[in-house]
């Protein structure tokens, strides 16, 4: 689906409206990679697989899977889902890295990119 300007939104998996930006669960992220991937009739890599399966599990990043959490959970995922494609593939990317960048500023930590910036000047 694509808005006036022709930027591709996603629609959310269950009906309804739409939540604003950034404020979806994790395991509506999921329910999406994993739709996408079986459209794209890719089978999905096994270290982003296991990925999706923990965010099938959670809602927040600070929420708990086994000895981890949703942030490890979003950088572990965004680490191994460089061959993952598409419209679909760049808008939850984008999200789940603002997502993980406001939860570390907010926790009191930068991230890697503020810190290599900071390193520069």
């Amino acid at each position: 689906m694509k808005t006036p300007t022709g930027t591709a939104i996603i629609t959310p998996p269950i009906g309804g409206q739409a939540p604003s930006r950034h404020t979806r669960p994790l395991y509506e992220y999921g329910a999406i990679i994993r739709a996408d991937y079986r459209q794209q009739g890719r089978p999905m890599p096994d270290p982003v697989a296991v990925a999706v399966d923990a965010f099938e599990q959670l809602t927040t990043l600070a929420d708990d899977y086994y000895a981890e959490t949703g942030a490890h959970a979003v950088a572990f995922f965004l680490g191994n889902c460089g061959s993952w494609r598409g419209a679909v593939a760049r808008q939850v990317k984008q999200d789940l890295r603002t997502m993980l960048n406001k939860h570390f500023r907010g926790a009191g930590m930068e991230d890697s990119a503020s810190r290599r910036s900071a390193r520069h000047r």
